[in-house]
């Protein structure tokens, strides 16, 4: 190899290493919370037959399955099946987990701090269906949609009651069935975010933070086809 060949292919050499060490700080920049800052958090992990006892709301059901696995599923009538956990969470609290779609028609909800309107404790009617619009319009908390495409819109975050939409995806994620997916929710104070596989996708901050709550699991079908999700590994990381 000639010289000044030489020298220009280090000189190429150097940038693409250049390159490809700010792609990856960037993508860690963007990715897991977590993983980096909060692992000194009180640590709960959930496994498949605790999962499947949290409280059920809704109409269908929920059960542990092979391979740890929680599935949570609709049935007839159902207006969105839900897990609620039975311990609540200051407003620094983290969920990951993973989730698999069995039905194209899934949409996956998260919700963090999940309390009566000012009030500490949730109460929920005992004739309560799994409709949504009890949780947007009567109970305090966060809630973080993703998997949005079946209701033809894309991820956002909401708070309530009043469903005021905190920040939103400007396209829809491409979540697709048959797929475990790793995701992070979380709020630490006033931020408020979500990653999947390692990237934030949502990411807002409430100044009136809501001073914490229940967590749950929720998912929901679209245009009469019942959503069934699979998930597993699920850790609460916490502060008091």
């Amino acid at each position: 190899m000639h010289l000044k060949n030489f020298v220009v292919y280090l000189a190429v050499l150097v940038i693409s290493t250049s390159w490809m060490a700010c792609r990856v700080a960037n993508q860690e920049k963007t990715g897991s919370q977590a993983a980096t800052r909060f692992e000194t958090w009180k640590r709960q992990d959930v496994p498949s037959k605790n999962l499947a006892q949290w409280r059920f709301l809704g109409i269908g059901r929920a059960f542990a399955t092979i391979g740890n696995q929680t599935c949570l599923e609709e049935a007839e009538n159902s207006e969105g099946v839900m897990l609620l956990s039975p311990d609540s969470y200051g407003k620094q609290v983290i969920v990951r987990y993973q989730f698999l779609l069995l039905s194209p028609a899934a949409i996956v909800v998260t919700l963090l701090s999940a309390r009566n309107k000012a009030t500490d404790g949730l109460t929920i009617p005992a004739d309560y269906n799994g409709a949504m619009n009890f949780w947007t319009g009567s109970r305090e908390n966060y809630f973080f949609v993703f998997r949005n495409a079946p209701h033809g819109g894309t991820p956002y975050i909401t708070r309530n009651p009043g469903a005021r939409v905190l920040t939103s995806a400007p396209e829809q994620d491409g979540l697709l069935t048959g797929i475990y997916y790793n995701v992070e929710v979380g709020q630490n104070l006033s931020r408020i975010w979500v990653a999947i596989n390692g990237k934030t996708v949502l990411e807002a901050d409430d100044s009136d933070t809501i001073p914490g709550g229940r967590v749950a699991l929720r998912v929901r079908g679209s245009a009469d086809y019942k959503a069934a999700v699979l998930f597993k590994n699920l850790v609460i990381y916490s502060k008091p």
